[in-house]
């Protein structure tokens, strides 16, 4: 686990340098405001702001891989959009399965986060076969229960540095990682986290946003 953990972090490292590349030496991505990786909510406090704010159990210490925050021009509240990542690496050696982070990113729903997203990514020593049998276990538990959740299956290029995906689902395309964070933007605005109508999410979400000096 540890391994997949390594790998899994460069990963993310390499998906953060492409994310600013796109931005700032290629003027893509503008409508995207700000990012983080490894987002410990933890680490900002959320215990203590959960214990002094709400009754009942502490909220497990998760980390979100990615934060993308986004305008949200058509909304009635406080037009930001905020996504949550869960990103999971496999390669051969994995012993991950097609449902790995499904409790992870369904997790954030309760945090607040106008969208969810399921990375599933591949190294290229997995086989086609392989990461459509995946693919199509974890599409088909999206689908049947409607959830709320923009899953990206792809095979990932060897070259760290530039790294470009060729997805699986949502559909069989190849592109840059510019290319699904504005596809996962588009989907989040047409389906939000459900949970967005309780007031306690809306108050995890106010605190989430003031922790990020979100406006």
């Amino acid at each position: 686990m540890r391994a997949e953990r390594l790998k899994e972090e460069g990963l993310l490292k390499a998906i953060e340098r492409a994310i600013e590349e796109k931005k700032q030496k290629e003027n893509k991505l503008q409508s995207l405001r700000a990012w983080r990786t490894h987002l410990n909510l933890a680490n900002l406090g959320f215990d203590d702001v959960w214990k002094r704010w709400y009754a009942g159990q502490v909220p497990p210490k998760l980390e979100v891989d990615l934060l993308c925050v986004f305008p949200d021009l058509g909304s009635a509240s406080d037009e930001v959009l905020l996504i949550a990542v869960e990103v999971k690496h496999f390669d051969r050696s994995s012993k991950g399965n097609f449902f790995s982070g499904f409790d992870q990113v369904l997790a954030f729903s309760l945090f607040g986060f106008d969208g969810l997203s399921l990375w599933h990514l591949f190294s290229s020593d997995v086989g086609e076969g392989i990461i459509k049998g995946h693919s199509s276990g974890a599409r088909e538990i999206v689908d049947r229960y409607n959830l709320p959740l923009f899953y990206l299956a792809a095979a990932v290029s060897d070259d760290l540095q530039d790294v470009h995906f060729s997805s699986y689902s949502p559909a069989e395309t190849t592109g840059s990682v510019d290319y699904y964070v504005e596809w996962m933007w588009n989907h989040a605005r047409d389906k939000r986290n459900p949970l967005l109508g309780s007031d306690e999410v809306r108050k995890r979400r106010r605190a989430i946003k003031a922790m990020l000096r979100i406006p």
